[in-house]
């Protein structure tokens, strides 16, 4: 039974019990750079669940403990803010949170999120030389889904799979279209947002129109999601990473189009 399904080992409880005790010092390791002598739930979950998953725990350790950055002087500009707002309500001003400390801010951030991607690669090369990864090829496995036909040579005898679907064909005539159709999807939704903000301009439209805005963006996220899905599996790739590589470049071009379109309107037409 078990040589068929496996069950989980003890060791899974040891990796929770290792990971609430050096959480917090993991956390705050990842931003002074001491992280090496709590580094044991992410090497158990190397050990347990594969370097994979050990990378996506590293990364999000390292990435929540780097927010603590922008995450201050952030927090003091809101308070600011407010103090502001406040300040006009109370003197009949016209109420605005644009001040010189905002325009400071966008400069920190745009600093630290260069220091963010830089200091990450460093990271990762740490953690792959530690799980000895340093020299690890892509991944060449083949995967379950993929369809082929089987053909027996007639000299050698060996048996070789042919995937007859034409996969960067499919991939090119596929992925193209349907990422233009669902990033012009983005654009006429946010359009049509942006009418109803003009019509109408009352407190409780304004929240509407936000509420729907986010929901758009839910909405179209899992859709093209599923889409994508689809897609990737009907290009029928050969080895994993190829498959991963073809959800990536689906999933970046409209994500960053459907994240972001709300920000590039206000930065530069607004």
């Amino acid at each position: 039974m078990e040589d068929h399904f496996p069950l989980h080992e003890k060791f899974r409880h040891e990796i929770f019990e290792s990971w609430q005790k050096h959480k917090v010092k993991l956390f705050f390791g990842m931003l002074t750079g001491n992280y090496k002598e709590h580094m044991q739930p992410l090497n158990f979950i190397a050990s347990y669940y594969g370097e994979k998953t050990a990378f996506y725990f590293a990364f999000m350790t390292f990435f929540t403990g780097w927010l603590l950055i922008p995450a201050l002087p952030g927090l003091a500009l809101f308070i600011y803010q407010m103090i502001l707002l406040k300040y006009q309500s109370d003197n009949d001003l016209p109420m605005t949170i644009d001040t010189p400390w905002a325009c400071l801010y966008c400069l920190v951030m745009a600093l630290w999120s260069a220091a963010l991607m830089e200091a990450w690669k460093r990271r990762q090369n740490e953690f792959a030389h530690i799980w000895e990864m340093s020299t690890t090829e892509r991944d060449e496995s083949i995967r379950p889904e993929f369809k082929a036909d089987y053909v027996i040579s007639s000299r050698t005898k060996a048996v070789s799979m042919i995937n007859t679907a034409k996969t960067r064909t499919r991939r090119f005539f596929s992925e193209i279209p349907i990422t233009l159709l669902s990033v012009g999807a983005v654009i006429g939704c946010f359009i049509g947002n942006v009418i109803f903000q003009r019509d109408n301009t009352s407190t409780n439209d304004s929240i509407a129109s936000s509420i729907i805005s986010a929901v758009i963006i839910i909405v179209l996220g899992e859709i093209y999601e599923y889409v994508a899905v689809l897609m990737a599996n009907w290009e029928n790739h050969k080895y994993e990473d190829e498959y991963q590589d073809s959800l990536i470049s689906k999933f970046f071009v409209f994500q960053f189009v459907n994240s972001n379109i709300a920000l590039f309107f206000i930065a530069f037409y607004q």
